[in-house]
């Protein structure tokens, strides 16, 4: 049984082995997480808290943070985009030369 930071039980020893190790060898979490548990096991248990304290500390404003900076990256942010005063003049004059074209057409035609 695992109470908060303590592992209590008959197995017990079994249990803190591996936090021992990763702890004296300087290991993350990544590294019990990534080990292969025979399965089904007590010492599976281990991956499953090392997997459970990690989801439950997760830094959502950071991953938030991240994921708006790929959409910008990859040019999918909805916000609107605001350009400069060159770019939207040149916008401007290319719809109104599109549309005194379509007027001399429309002239022409009746």
């Amino acid at each position: 049984m695992c109470i908060r930071d303590r592992i209590v039980g008959e197995q017990a020893g079994d249990l803190i082995a591996e936090y021992v190790l990763a702890m004296k060898h300087n290991l993350g979490l990544n590294k019990i997480l990534g080990t292969i548990h025979i399965y089904p096991t007590l010492s599976e248990m281990n991956k499953y808290v090392a997997g459970e304290w990690k989801r439950a500390r997760k830094p959502e404003a950071l991953i938030n943070w991240v994921g708006k900076f790929f959409k910008w990256q990859r040019n999918e942010v909805t916000t609107e985009r605001h350009y400069g005063s060159l770019a939207q003049a040149t916008v401007k004059e290319s719809k109104n030369s599109n549309n005194n074209k379509e007027d001399k057409s429309s002239e022409k035609v009746a």
